[in-house]
């Protein structure tokens, strides 16, 4: 059971981590001090190390939280299409509209993207586990629902998931802009598209 000392703990970092957010929105990841963070909680620069060690590991956890939500807001996403094709396109269209909301958002620059990375490797870790998860359950259901042929799920999930990773970071890697926001990702969404249009097609049963 959570004591006093750790529900005041827990309800600090989230203000911390809202506050943080909005610092990120206003001035970019790069410009953003703990300075700044600790201005807009209304807490001393130094207080805030009690907490984070520095402005990295506070964007860590404001990842984690976006990541949590944009999981949610994907399930609702599929929830609204009835075939199985349909919900993995939309699941994967949905994911890269997040990642760029949140790019854009956060103002995040592609140095700082390549920089952070492993930083957020753990996290990345964590929720392209929940991801594979979660898209297996769709595939199952296709092939429990007698749309597609059987297969190992897992494995297909698997497999679009880290064609649409590689795409995306393949177009991060190779833009020549600065921002993360001047990359074409509506090109990535179109390949991952296509791609994934053709493992369906393969699995597909016809009728």
């Amino acid at each position: 059971m959570m004591n006093q000392t750790e529900s005041k703990e827990d309800n600090k970092r989230t203000k911390i981590l809202s506050a943080a957010q909005k610092c990120f929105t206003l001035h970019g990841f790069a410009k953003t001090t703990m300075e700044d963070i600790a201005k807009e909680v209304g807490m001393k620069a130094g207080s805030l190390y009690h907490y984070y060690d520095g402005k990295e590991t506070i964007f860590r956890d404001v990842i984690t939280h976006e990541a949590d939500q944009m999981l949610h807001w994907l399930q609702q996403v599929v929830a609204k299409q009835k075939s199985v094709g349909r919900k993995i396109l939309s699941y994967m269209s949905g994911r890269l509209e997040y990642f760029c909301k949140v790019a854009n958002l956060l103002d995040v620059s592609i140095k700082v993207l390549v920089e952070v990375k492993p930083l957020l490797d753990k996290i990345y870790k964590a929720v392209m586990k929940r991801e594979i998860v979660f898209l297996s359950g769709i595939i199952q259901q296709g092939i429990d629902d007698g749309q597609i042929r059987s297969c190992d799920s897992t494995r297909v999930a698997d497999g679009i998931l880290a064609v649409s990773e590689s795409l995306k970071f393949k177009s991060i890697h190779s833009s020549s802009g600065v921002s993360a926001t001047e990359v074409d990702f509506a090109a990535t969404d179109r390949d991952v598209n296509y791609i994934v249009k053709l493992i369906l097609e393969g699995l597909t049963i016809s009728k």
